[in-house]
């Protein structure tokens, strides 16, 4: 039994048990057939054995003066850019649970690592996959590992592409330390001339040629991305918890547009917000913008409702 097929059986169930609530004991025929179908869905449950998520991996391919066609890669070469890309979906990871240390340690850190199991081909790279110490994850479960592959792949997609709204999207609720490791990632491939191939979960990033990685390069430059912490008076429209957005409108915006913004990692219950519906509040925001991109917003703490 597949993941969809565990959860339908689920709500099966529960509908079933529902129906058995309200039908009537004189209804003997309907209250048999419900307690059969319970019974076949309980013996199907029974013997699930529910997957586990196996250990996120990816596979990063290299093309350029380090890379022998796919007969090698240059030692120091290889050695620096694999480790560049681990310190950051490390620290991207890491971010997950709190703002990180300026300097120093990060805590946690050696739960959100990644190693090298095997050579890739195609061109020159490795296969690489996260050290998962604690046990292994079910169903909906998404390691921070594989959450941060999947954040640090939008964060190179839209820089190579040069979009600026995409890329203040992806970065929007990002610790700058990560950052500076992504950073620190491409600055190796451009000034290797150096390009590459990234491939995880289904996905597939592409850095087609040197022109890719320049562009990237400046569009995550500290000249290209800005971000400034700001005190905003707003109402709250709502938020999304599980999706962690609010909506808000700004109380000096004539138009009076909707505006919408990411919820930090950093707060713990943002379904407080949904209590404080169209009143007006100051509330602190990080507001990124790249290029002439349009900002995007990330509240940084709850306001102060009284």
């Amino acid at each position: 039994m597949n993941r969809d097929d565990y959860l339908f059986a689920l709500s099966e169930r529960d509908s079933i048990l529902s129906l058995l609530d309200s039908t009537s004991d004189d209804d003997i025929i309907g209250r048999m057939s419900l307690e059969s179908r319970l019974y076949e869905i309980d013996e199907k449950l029974s013997q699930v054995v529910i997957d586990e998520h196996p250990p996120v991996k990816a596979t990063l391919t290299f093309k350029g003066s380090p890379v022998l066609g796919t007969y090698g890669i240059a030692a120091n070469f290889g050695a620096k850019i694999v480790n560049a890309f681990n310190d950051a979906i490390s620290h991207v990871a890491s971010s997950f649970y709190g703002t990180l240390p300026s300097k120093g340690k990060i805590p946690n850190i050696e739960n959100n690592l990644l190693m090298i199991t095997g050579t890739a081909k195609g061109s020159f790279g490795f296969t690489l996959e996260e050290f998962s110490p604690d046990a292994p994850l079910t169903l909906d479960e998404e390691s921070s590992v594989q959450r941060a592959l999947n954040q640090t792949h939008s964060i190179l997609q839209m820089s190579i592409r040069g979009d600026d709204d995409g890329l203040a999207e992806a970065i929007s609720d990002l610790d700058d330390r990560a950052l500076d490791k992504i950073r620190g990632f491409i600055q190796i491939l451009f000034d290797n001339r150096t390009t590459f191939t990234l491939k995880h979960n289904n996905r597939a990033l592409i850095a087609n040629n040197i022109n890719d990685i320049e562009r990237a390069t400046f569009k995550l430059s500290k000249d290209s991305v800005k971000e400034e912490l700001q005190l905003l008076e707003v109402s709250f429209m709502g938020a999304l918890p599980h999706k962690r957005q609010c909506e808000f409108i700004m109380e000096h915006d004539e138009s009076k547009s909707i505006f919408v913004a990411k919820i930090s990692n950093y707060i713990e219950n943002p379904d407080i917000i949904n209590d404080h519906r169209g009143e007006k509040i100051i509330a602190k925001f990080l507001c990124t913008q790249v290029g002439n991109g349009k900002p995007k917003y990330s509240l940084r703490e709850l306001p102060n409702w009284r």
